[in-house]
């Protein structure tokens, strides 16, 4: 028969095993609701040891700590309510610390520029490109960036000429669709002239034989 305090730390231990509350009541032989208070108790005292723990540290320390968590500059300005400069200095410190010297001199000399960095660094991960095919690739862009930027622009000179070609093009038809329709209504008149020609010579032609009967 397990004592109070015994059943206690088996229900914190096997919470800690990743059982679940039901599980753990079926081992235990506990309610739902006394395992809720153990573990509020025990897990509760715990983050307001670690609380009070967080409190005791230096402004640099909290900031290094919460670097370490993978926090950026401004989550650790807002969450420690620093100015720019401290943050800064903090960061580079943090860096120092860990003994990244060289990423330290880049974001001094690149400053704000540094995102156009995480996006290259975002976008090489989502196609999953290495850091040294992003190397290549850049080396490859800086040598043949001039020569394929002189091509783009003779391209567009090229597509501008066509585009104006074109609308050459469109007028020289619509005057072309115009002459045709200017023929037709010409060919649409001779037909109805020959049409009143023929009729004209027939009238003619009968007027003649009525006038030879006449006579004779």
């Amino acid at each position: 028969m397990l004592t109070r305090q015994e059943k206690e730390r088996l229900v914190i231990e096997l919470y800690n095993q990743g059982k679940t509350i039901r599980d753990i009541a079926r081992e235990v032989r506990m309610s739902f609701r006394d395992i809720g208070l153990i573990l509020k108790k025990a897990f509760g005292e715990k983050e307001e040891k670690q609380d009070r723990k967080q409190s005791l540290l230096s402004p640099s320390s909290q900031a290094y700590k919460l670097f370490s968590e993978g926090k950026t500059p401004i989550e650790v300005a807002i969450a420690l309510d620093l100015g720019e400069s401290e943050t800064t200095k903090y960061y580079e410190e943090y860096l120092n610390l860990k003994q990244m010297h060289e990423l330290r001199m880049v974001y001094n000399e690149i400053g704000a520029d540094v995102m156009h960095f995480l996006e290259l660094y975002k976008l090489s991960k989502d196609v999953h490109m290495k850091p040294e095919h992003v190397v290549n690739l850049l080396q490859v862009s800086n040598r043949y960036l001039p020569l394929v930027e002189q091509k783009y622009r003779k391209l567009m000179k090229e597509t501008d000429s066509l585009e104006s070609e074109k609308q050459k093009l469109k007028i020289l038809w619509s005057q072309i669709r115009l002459s045709i329709n200017t023929l037709d209504n010409y060919k649409k008149e001779i037909e109805n002239l020959q049409r009143q020609k023929i009729s004209l010579g027939i009238l003619i032609n009968n007027g003649l034989l009525s006038n030879f009967h006449r006579v004779f």
